[in-house]
């Protein structure tokens, strides 16, 4: 299983230098933001980003993952990756026409604000990930993580030349996410050469009830994190108002912490629990790699707790202050969705995506329940307990559902104790006072060094053999 390991580790490094950058670029813009607009302002952008990360899915059924998945199961075969991916693009032009459509008339009717900023934002949301997964499928990694560097620099850019220059506000904000994103989607295009794979002759209709029959499914798997946590926004606009909505907006900005560290490593968990499904001694090591990844994962949940309150007090503007109450849930929450992405891998690698729609509905019925139920009585911690619930609930599902694929000998004891110590660290971060947030901090980046210190060593060892590897005789 060394060579395994080593794979598992090089993609992992690979995507980190792309989304690592990335990840930190964007969460620049959250004090930017804070700052910048007003309370109405940030919730209003969110609902739209919201509302566009619920619909693109529909849209585009999902058809970026099925191009991933085909490419990767073809990639030695050129008329199949042909056929891939312009049967791909050919279900979302048509989709995105249809939607387009309906969206016009729809603004003419019920006169809807800056529906054309909307709908380009749309257009390229649909085609930029759609274009990263074909990149990433053909295993051009290393341009996969630039890109989306490139992307995210130019964001930064453009939101701070709209906003500090030009004072230009939301609308500023939209503008700049569009420019970015269209010059993102031409560099993909032309340094990738995707182009020279999209033909109207390659679309197979074969191919594209396959993939379709692949891919549906994994809608609610995609808008996981919108149906257990995204949705609650409209719950909280229309039982608390659009001040609360901002509020609850920037506390889960700050989550995208964590959600950097699972984005680069699931990227390279489901290239390898794809490529390896059928490998006999993959429970062994399914079995070790999530429990390392697991104590890694609540350490940095209980690191995370105890810098909540020190983090929005010197980052965000002071009308956004009492949200860091929000974010000890929702680090957990993010630890909960990513143990569950986990488990979704062994669905996407056996074909058998309809599991992963099964569980995700269950999640996030239950996190509707319990923030429509008690938003009325404990206000923004009602979503928040909702949001952590659903994930609790869709991985418990999940690890029962997965055994038929692999079996993980999760170790329930460190489990156990390091949730046992994320609610302690909780406790500890409502004392208002500055010695004990001190000495939490302390020990909490103890834990995290003391938990994880065979992990980080042996990442140390690895990282340095590489370097010497390179290094010219």
């Amino acid at each position: 299983m060394s060579n395994t390991s080593a794979g598992l580790l090089k993609n992992t490094i690979i995507y980190s230098i792309g989304n690592l950058g990335s990840k930190l670029l964007s969460f620049l813009l959250v004090p930017l933001y804070s700052f910048y607009l007003s309370k109405s302002d940030l919730g209003y952008y969110d609902l739209i980003i919201t509302t566009m990360s619920l619909l693109v899915p529909f849209v585009t059924v999902q058809i970026s993952d099925a191009t991933y998945r085909w490419l990767i199961e073809y990639k030695n075969d050129a008329l199949k990756i042909k056929q891939a991916v312009s049967s791909g693009m050919f279900i979302i032009i048509i989709n995105f026409i249809l939607f387009f459509i309906i969206c016009v008339s729809a603004s003419y009717i019920f006169h809807v604000q800056y529906t054309m900023y909307f709908l380009v934002l749309f257009l390229f949301a649909s085609i930029f990930p759609y274009l990263q997964q074909i990149v990433r499928g053909l295993g051009n990694n290393k341009l996969y993580s630039i890109i989306g560097i490139i992307n995210t620099f130019l964001l930064v850019i453009f939101n701070t030349f709209f906003l500090l220059v030009l004072k230009y506000k939301l609308e500023g904000v939209l503008m700049s996410t569009a420019i970015a994103n269209c010059i993102s989607i031409l560099l993909i295009l032309f340094s990738g050469k995707l182009y020279k794979y999209v033909s109207i002759s390659a679309i197979n209709k074969y191919e594209l009830k396959e993939m379709a029959k692949y891919s549906w499914p994994l809608i609610p798997n995609t808008i996981s994190w919108w149906l257990i946590n995204e949705v609650n926004r409209f719950i909280i606009l229309f039982k608390l108002g659009a001040d609360s909505n901002g509020i609850f907006a920037l506390s889960n900005r700050f989550p995208a912490i964590i959600l950097i560290l699972n984005s680069i490593f699931m990227l390279s968990w489901q290239d390898h629990a794809i490529s390896n499904h059928d490998n006999k001694d993959k429970d062994a090591f399914y079995t070790k790699v999530f429990n390392i990844y697991m104590v890694l994962e609540l350490t940095i949940v209980i690191l995370l707790i105890s810098v909540s309150r020190l983090m929005v007090k010197h980052l965000v503007g002071p009308q956004f202050y009492e949200s860091w109450m929000y974010m000890p849930v929702l680090y957990l929450s993010v630890a909960f969705s990513s143990f569950a992405a986990f488990l979704g891998a062994g669905y996407l690698g056996a074909k058998k995506t309809v599991g992963i729609f099964a569980t995700t509905v269950c999640g996030s019925v239950l996190n509707l329940i319990i923030s429509y139920l008690f938003i009325s009585k404990i206000g923004l911690f009602a979503p928040a307990i909702g949001t952590l619930l659903g994930f609790m609930v869709m991985w418990v599902v999940r690890t029962y559902q997965t055994r038929q694929f692999f079996t993980i000998k999760i170790d329930y004891k460190m489990f156990i104790s390091l949730l046992v110590l994320c609610g302690f660290f909780m406790k500890l971060v409502l004392i208002r006072n500055a010695y004990v947030e001190i000495l939490s901090i302390v020990a909490a980046v103890a834990i995290v060094l003391i938990f994880n210190k065979t992990l980080f060593t042996y990442l140390f060892n690895s990282v340095k053999k590489l370097a010497v590897k390179k290094q010219p005789a």
